[in-house]
């Protein structure tokens, strides 16, 4: 089945209260506000921002060469037909069949089961269409929220790693977290 069946397919479970979907160009505003917000940069890699001329061209090039970005896959979080956040495939490995992954839900749409469902979604995808073996994240030690979250979808803890992320508040300690999807 590919991307656009598996899309259709999700969105049609009557129900899941969210839907993942492929970036479309009228979802720049939304992107560009996300990938800017200062707040949620110590969570990520981020350390500029990023315009809206870039993700634009981003939006513009997945859909027409999907193999250009062959490494990573980004998915917008529905509720409702509104966004409400983002869930990324990266480093996508088809040699070795794993891949992290990535989450963000907006601040007022937490803590209502939407990151989970997204989670187990990109779990079945990342199985049955991606045919990986597992998927692993990355969290900083004090964010509560995600540590949560990977374990109510059974992540295993692996390790923890020492100042392994920098950002403005200096060296960070993480989390790794490790699901076998062939378990």
């Amino acid at each position: 089945m590919d991307r656009q069946k598996w899309f259709l397919k999700v969105a049609t479970t009557m129900e899941n209260k969210i839907t993942l979907s492929a970036p479309e160009l009228e979802d720049l505003d939304f992107l560009y506000e996300l990938e800017n917000n200062q707040k949620l940069w110590k969570y990520s890699q981020t350390r500029v921002p990023i315009s809206k001329t870039t993700l634009k061209a981003y939006l513009e090039n997945i859909s027409k060469e999907p193999n250009l970005y062959a490494d990573q896959i980004r998915f917008i979080i529905k509720n409702k037909d509104r966004n409400i956040g983002c869930i990324d495939l990266f480093e996508i490995d088809n040699l070795n069949k794993k891949a992290g992954v990535g989450i963000c839900v907006l601040e007022t749409h937490r803590n209502k089961g939407y990151a989970k469902q997204a989670l187990e979604q990109i779990l079945t995808f990342s199985r049955e269409h991606l045919m990986l073996n597992q998927i692993y994240a990355e969290t900083l030690v004090d964010n509560i929220g995600s540590s949560s979250l990977f374990e109510a979808c059974k992540f295993e803890r692996v390790a923890e790693l020492k100042q392994w992320r920098q950002n403005q508040h200096g060296f960070q300690d993480v989390y790794l977290y490790q699901f076998l999807l062939s378990s």
